[in-house]
């Protein structure tokens, strides 16, 4: 009981500290923003976050559909390409959009298109977040019992009547959660938004912090934001645990992949392409493009070195998250769910707010042992655990939904056999739960070599996503190319080991 509140005190220290520290006075200048700029942030916020969200859920869903419904001859492939889009950072995608439409076009064609306005970059978040989508829509879509497709078959229901009054109703649940998914990244997008100017939450709380070094109103209004986070993921939860009480008899008969027409296959197999050419494989060849004109500028020790800490911080952050999350699930055996919400709220709240209340939590503790130096803040600790704080939701509810499958007998059984707990972790959980730990650490490396706003703000270790953000705010931006090849190369490897090894049925 005291170990769980400790680590609910520590847990929920940032949050504790932003609220505190969002209620001293604030300057001039930050009130002159808050006055004149705060509606455009909630009005920008609330309408990137529905384009987004709706550009996600009708490609995610789409794909996902058509993916495990029907037999089509490129399946395989789709499998391994309707994920790749994961590998490329919004913000990339939209450094290559906009010099695409704004440079290549006008050089090589004589036009030109401006495309930095809402309405694009909440399509460019809706394209680089669909996988979410994608994911859940495609997990829960097979486990829908045959059964009940072949019964509304039967009763002489049309394909267009069986998705929208059956498949779309038992998919709500996944689909909220991947919704829920979406929002959250949008709301946390930084490098994309900046970049094209949009006024949003993320970029007015780094304008506060960085520009007018209020800290004061940076809090303030990270305090609405969380709060309003707070309530909507309570709001949510609560729906999702109502449909609980709803429970349907699973048939044990298979779904039969139906044929479709080779016209709607064409076109299906086209609109698939469409979506892998613009989320992944033309980014990728005008960042090789790129590359071709800026390799020789490029100063290789010093990239080696990002790579170094790139891939150094992403494995590091995995692994103390995964320790963490197992640890939490430990001493809470008999309620692995206790800390999904907490964790669930803590993963909402965007990366440059878990940043900055942590960093300066830190600063804050370095002062009362010496007001010189920043022993604890430069040892790299703080983004170590602004990275726990914001991800271990992913490692949580992968291991803990693992656990539930396993139930408690084998544990139990040594424990019964004189064995200590530390020995059961290692000998009897480790072991059982390795698929998902695989599989979450994977999940992380991704997020977190990919993750700007918290190393942005952090600054104590550069890495690849805060040196492309430092040329793209110096408008050289096929200066990119090489750092972003590197984390796209990054992404891919693990992407395709995590498609290889739920092939081979190890995840």
């Amino acid at each position: 009981m005291e170990i769980n509140l400790l680590l609910q005190g520590l847990f929920l220290s940032p949050l504790l500290y932003i609220f505190i520290s969002s209620t001293k006075s604030l300057k001039d200048i930050s009130w002159y923003i808050l006055k004149n700029n705060m509606s455009e942030y909630i009005l920008n916020t609330l309408l990137l976050v529905i384009i987004a969200m709706i550009v996600s859920l009708i490609i995610g869903t789409f794909l996902a559909y058509y993916e495990v419904m029907y037999k089509l001859k490129l399946s395989k492939l789709f499998k391994q390409i309707n994920i790749l889009a994961f590998c490329i950072p919004s913000y990339i995608l939209g450094y290559i959009y906009y010099d695409f439409f704004s440079s290549f076009l006008y050089y090589h064609f004589n036009i030109s298109y401006d495309i930095t306005n809402i309405y694009v970059v909440g399509i460019l978040l809706g394209i680089s977040f669909y996988p979410y989508v994608y994911i859940f829509a495609r997990s829960y879509l097979k486990k829908i019992p045959a059964s009940i497709i072949l019964s509304s078959y039967i009763l002489g229901k049309s394909r267009l009547e069986t998705f929208f009054k059956i498949v779309l109703p038992l998919l709500k649940k996944s689909l909220i959660l991947a919704i829920l998914l979406v929002f959250i990244e949008t709301i946390n997008s930084y490098g994309l938004v900046s970049f094209f100017g949009i006024q949003v939450f993320s970029t007015g709380i780094y304008k506060l912090y960085k520009t007018s070094y209020d800290l004061t109103g940076a809090y303030f209004i990270s305090s609405i934001l969380v709060l309003f986070l707070i309530i909507l993921i309570r709001y949510i939860f609560k729906i999702l645990k109502q449909d609980r009480k709803y429970v349907l008899e699973y048939s044990k008969i298979e779904y039969e992949v139906k044929k479709i027409s080779k016209l709607e296959e064409i076109l299906v197999s086209i609109i698939t392409l469409i979506i892998f050419l613009i989320s992944f494989l033309f980014p990728l060849i005008y960042l090789l493009r790129w590359a071709f004109y800026t390799y020789k500028l490029v100063d290789y020790e010093v990239l080696f070195k990002l790579s170094k800490n790139t891939f150094l911080i992403s494995v590091v952050a995995s692994f103390c998250i995964i320790i963490f999350t197992i640890f939490v699930l430990e001493i809470n055996r008999l309620n692995e769910k206790k800390y999904f919400t907490l964790f669930y709220i803590s993963y909402a709240i965007p990366g440059i707010i878990v940043s900055i209340s942590i960093l300066n939590l830190f600063i804050s503790l370095d002062n009362l042992i010496s007001t010189k130096y920043l022993y604890i803040t430069n040892l790299g600790a703080s983004l170590i655990l602004a990275y726990i704080f914001r991800f271990s939701v992913i490692s949580y509810s992968n291991i803990s939904s693992n656990i539930s499958k396993i139930g408690k007998n084998y544990y139990y059984s040594s424990l019964l056999l004189a064995k200590s707990k530390l020995k059961t972790v290692f000998l009897i959980d480790i072991p059982m739960l390795l698929p998902s730990i695989i599989s979450s650490f994977i999940l992380l490396f991704i997020e977190i070599a990919k993750e700007l706003p918290i190393a942005a703000i952090n600054g104590r270790i550069e890495t690849l996503a805060i040196r492309i953000d430092k040329y793209s705010a110096d408008e050289n931006i096929s200066y990119v190319a090489i750092p972003s090849l590197i984390i796209i190369l990054f992404c891919f490897v693990f992407t395709i080991i995590k498609n290889y090894l739920e092939e081979k049925n190890v995840l």
